[in-house]
């Protein structure tokens, strides 16, 4: 006889079967996750891929560097428009009056011209010509005595002047140049000093064309550089450099051995400004003084010496640059020593990149 399955067996049954449906479930479970995983983690690839390089240079560099330049041009225009308006024709009037008046517009007009947002006031011909006018009529006058402040207004009226960008100025500097007050050379020669730095920076931002189109120039420095005081004499020694030609270069040999050094590198420099390499010698000196020596091994600018050997230096080392320019034939070959020595010194940084140049420009030199 056959029996019918036991219940057990058909409840063991029933529960393989629920398993066997919970094992189904599941897979189908894990499988759909697995799949809602992979397109999960496809959308989080795709939702966080690496910018472009394009974008970052955009977004890093170029984007910055347009807010910065642009607050830069818009800080500029804005110190502009609230810069003060000057009245020139008032201060032209004032000038031209004379006495007290005068030296009211002088103080009024001092701030602005120095300013380099009023560069327009800087080329104005009608305040040029009433400051040299103003200056002219001022050295006519006499002074009063030794401790007559005049000396110091004439002085900074030279000043002034030079700091104006029209050549027509240039024949009343001339004529400071010469000018003596009475009393002792020291006493008025604050003015003579003030006046031949104003020809050789008109000279050195116009150009040396300003000073050969006036022919008070040359007659007033050969006078200048002769004066007993050694500032006027060595300055002046620079201006006749600028302005050159074979009388001005005939009279700085002369000065090459004046007892004075810093009227002998001035007249070095004015020498080789002028493409004369006769001053070759004395540059040499220059670069290898012992306050040359002093800056490099200590590169301090804080005391008066180390700045004015400073300057020296730049001058120094410019004159040598021209006078390549000028004459590719030059004997400046026995400076590279001491120009590479300057490179490795405590110098300024601009008195550093000077000598390269100057180096490279020899080797060049050399080579072809």
């Amino acid at each position: 006889m056959v029996c019918d399955n036991p219940p057990v067996a058909t409840g063991a049954g029933m529960e393989t079967g629920l398993r066997v449906q919970k094992t189904e479930e599941a897979y189908s479970s894990t499988e759909t996750g697995e799949h809602l995983g992979q397109a999960t983690s496809s959308a989080t690839i795709r939702a966080h891929k690496q910018p472009s390089l394009v974008w970052l240079l955009i977004s890093r560099v170029i984007l910055p560097l347009v807010v910065v330049i642009g607050a830069a041009v818009g800080f500029v225009r804005l110190r502009a428009m609230l810069a003060p308006r000057v009245e020139v024709a008032n201060a032209v009037a004032q000038l031209r009056a004379g006495g007290q008046t005068r030296w009211q517009a002088v103080a009024y007009l001092t701030p602005f011209i120095y300013d380099q947002r009023y560069d327009d006031l800087r080329r104005d011909p009608a305040l040029a010509e009433a400051l040299a006018d103003c200056l002219t009529e001022e050295l006519q006058q006499p002074l009063a005595g030794y401790s007559d402040m005049s000396i110091a207004a004439r002085a900074h009226l030279c000043r002034l002047i030079r700091r104006m960008d029209v050549p027509t100025v240039i024949p009343c500097l001339a004529k400071a140049v010469r000018w003596r007050g009475g009393g002792s050379p020291e006493m008025d020669s604050p003015v003579r000093k003030a006046a031949a730095e104003g020809l050789y920076e008109l000279g050195e931002r116009l150009g040396p064309e300003v000073l050969h189109a006036s022919p008070d120039v040359l007659p007033a420095l050969l006078i200048a550089v002769d004066d007993p005081v050694d500032p006027v004499r060595s300055v002046a020694a620079l201006a006749l450099g600028l302005h050159g030609g074979p009388e001005a270069c005939a009279k700085l040999q002369m000065l090459l051995g004046d007892p004075n050094p810093a009227v002998r590198y001035n007249a070095a420099i004015g020498l080789a400004m002028a493409g004369d390499a006769a001053g070759i010698a004395t540059l040499a000196e220059l670069f290898h003084s012992k306050e040359t020596e002093k800056l490099a091994t200590t590169g301090n600018l804080e005391s008066i010496n180390g700045m004015r050997t400073r300057q020296l230096l730049v001058l120094g080392l410019r004159s040598v640059n021209r006078l390549m320019d000028m004459d590719p034939t030059a004997p400046v070959d026995n400076l590279r020593p001491v120009l590479s020595q300057l490179q490795y010194s405590l110098v300024p940084e601009d008195v550093k990149q000077l000598a390269f140049q100057v180096e490279v420009k020899i080797n060049q030199r050399a080579v072809r």
